[in-house]
């Protein structure tokens, strides 16, 4: 996170928070749907309708990725996290909790709790699409269940692309949160987990990082398949997440390995006071002269 961040609401006790670059991503995606992907898919809106349709699926795909925070927030609190708040910036979401899990257990719980509900807000999306088939709109409101059905389907897709992306294993995703707690079940030890799902984390970025670097050189046409073929924009935000999930996979290790650090410490320390207090407080001998 960077920036300085505006207070929002409060949802079931939950703090919501919003930082400054999240209104710089706001705009972009927001332009993004308007400009390029509407007009390229669906044809026969003005100008003002496309940007109207931006603009609202825009605000109810943020919308979801909060619902997406919240559902793991609520988990992490029922299974005895504490969870400060949660703040959209310029990458999305992300839920502050004050540790990580007890238990591997714990930790399953909590990420898959986020793409699950990402999910169930896309099942919730194709059945307004649904809906809107069933009632037949008048001819009077048949221009506006148009738009309607075309923000509905693009919000199916991507709340469907935020669940698929987020269970991909690589650290700290969801699905890097996965990875790390079956490999903490396997070697019992959170800190070894970490460092694989860490190292695999950092891995996914690199390869974020070079593709997107092949994309703004132009060499992605002859090196990459069409699909990781996203242009000079979709280049600079590929390197962009790359180096933001880097980051962030470090420093997830790194706030492991000092909680490991500081409770061998207090184990050490606890170990030397009772040395020291039975020493200065043995009984003398009985058999004195």
């Amino acid at each position: 996170m960077v920036g300085r961040e505006i207070g929002l609401l409060k949802c079931f006790g939950i703090r919501i928070t919003i930082d400054y670059t999240w209104f710089i991503v706001f705009f972009l995606f927001t332009w993004t749907l308007s400009d390029q992907i509407l007009p390229a898919h669906y044809q026969g809106f003005s100008i003002l309708q496309y940007w109207i349709m931006g603009t609202i699926a825009a605000f109810l795909l943020f919308s979801s990725v909060l619902l997406h925070e919240l559902a793991h927030s609520l988990m992490a609190r029922r299974n005895g996290l504490i969870v400060r708040k949660i703040t959209l910036f310029i990458f999305g979401g992300v839920a502050d909790i004050s540790k990580e899990p007890d238990t591997p257990g714990t930790e399953l719980k909590v990420a898959i709790a986020g793409p699950f509900f990402s999910l169930i807000l896309a099942g919730v999306f194709i059945g307004l699409q649904l809906l809107i088939y069933i009632l037949q709109p008048p001819a009077s409101f048949q221009q506006t269940a148009v738009m309607g059905l075309v923000i509905f389907k693009v919000l199916a897709g991507l709340n469907i692309t935020l669940a698929v992306f987020n269970l991909i294993p690589a650290f700290p995703l969801d699905g890097g949160r996965l990875l790390r707690a079956l490999i903490w079940i396997w070697t019992r030890n959170l800190l070894k987990a970490t460092r694989i799902a860490t190292n695999l984390g950092k891995g996914f970025a690199y390869f974020l990082m070079v593709t997107g670097i092949l994309n703004l050189t132009g060499l992605s046409q002859i090196l990459l398949p069409r699909f990781f073929q996203n242009g000079l924009i979709g280049g600079l935000w590929l390197i962009f997440i790359g180096l933001f999930l880097k980051n962030a996979a470090q420093m997830s290790y790194n706030r492991v390995l000092m909680h490991n650090l500081a409770r061998d410490t207090l184990v050490h320390d606890l170990m030397i006071l009772t040395i020291s207090t039975e020493t200065t407080f043995k009984e003398p001998d009985s058999h004195q002269e």
